[in-house]
């Protein structure tokens, strides 16, 4: 499997836009690590760098949020939780199985679900708020 952005995710939001693409670029990174037998300490390093890039990240976006007066923040602030509690879990599995390649699906569905979730579906529904077109309900 492979973690692509795609530009029809884009959210018209040139500074997000950018992260998200770091953030795809990021989750691959950490698949390949896994699928090419990498060292736990080398998953763990790019788990790091994908929680730290994303706090950035949700910090960008949160911003965002309440100066246009999102009136779905709540909502996309617990998927922001979700992913950071999500990785922590992932990290407390890595270190209890002792081997990256044995928790390798786990992380990649965890990813892929996330990502294509989040980016896809409240992200755009963000996007379509900024652009001027209402708070259509993530998933429509």
């Amino acid at each position: 499997m492979k973690l692509t952005w795609d530009p029809s995710l884009a959210t018209g939001h040139p500074e997000i836009d950018a992260q998200h693409r770091e953030l795809y670029g990021t989750a691959q990174d950490v698949l390949e690590a896994q699928g090419r037998g990498a060292s736990l300490e080398e998953v763990e390093g790019l788990l790091d760098r994908l929680d730290r890039y994303a706090t950035d990240h949700f910090a960008t976006e949160e911003a965002v949020m309440r100066a246009a007066g999102y009136p779905l923040e709540p909502r996309h602030l617990m998927e922001h939780g979700y992913f950071t509690s999500g990785v922590q879990k992932l990290r407390r599995l890595l270190e209890q199985r002792g081997a990256a390649a044995e928790a390798a699906p786990l992380v990649r569905d965890f990813l892929a679900d996330w990502l294509t979730g989040h980016v896809g579906d409240t992200d755009r529904a963000l996007a379509r708020h900024l652009a001027g077109r209402g708070p259509a309900d993530p998933g429509n």
